[in-house]
This record gives structure tokens, sequence and C-alpha cells, in this order.
């Protein structure tokens, strides 16, 4: 179910509010650049020193995590699913 469908008391965030975003990939398809891109694209501010990269143990894969500074919630949904759409874009959390 998607948050704006839930009846309003049980939903946890109120807005506005600081929100990590986080993407993984491959580190050779720029994901730290794509999810630049969509948080720009989603008119979503975001925390240029809250920028974290962290690389899986076997350095296959880099993670990416955003803090921003959400709207609502349908904004959190427009983000994770221009995330998702991109191919250089192996998950989401």
């Amino acid at each position: 179910m998607r948050y704006v469908d839930m009846p309003e008391d049980e939903r946890a965030l109120e807005f506005p509010a600081r929100f990590p975003v986080k993407a993984m990939g491959k580190p050779e398809f720029g994901i730290r650049e794509v999810m630049l891109g969509v948080l720009d694209q989603c008119k979503a501010p975001y925390e240029p020193y809250s920028i974290a990269e962290n690389h899986s143990k076997s350095g296959k894969y880099v993670s990416v995590t955003v803090y921003i500074m959400a709207q609502s919630r349908e904004q959190l949904d427009e983000i994770y699913e221009t995330l998702s759409d991109r191919p250089e874009v192996a998950m989401t959390l």
C-alpha cells in the first residue's frame, strides 16, 4: 500500500521531514551523480555534507545515502520511483 493511500492516523512521518534516501549500484555507473540528478529533478533539497558512499566488501557495489528535506510523501514516492526506473540503480532503500 502506498503511503498516500493509508489513513492519516497510520502515517508515521510528518512533513517537512529530514529523510535519508539510499540507492545502490555498480561503481562504474556513477550512482552518486544519478542520485543527485534525480534529487534535483524532483526538487528535493539535500545536505551536501550528508552525502555518504559505502563500497561493498567485494567492491562490486556502492551505496549512496543522501539526507533530504522531504516536503511530502508524494515527493518521496516520486524520488524512489524515478530512482528505481534508472538502469544504473540496482536497489533503493
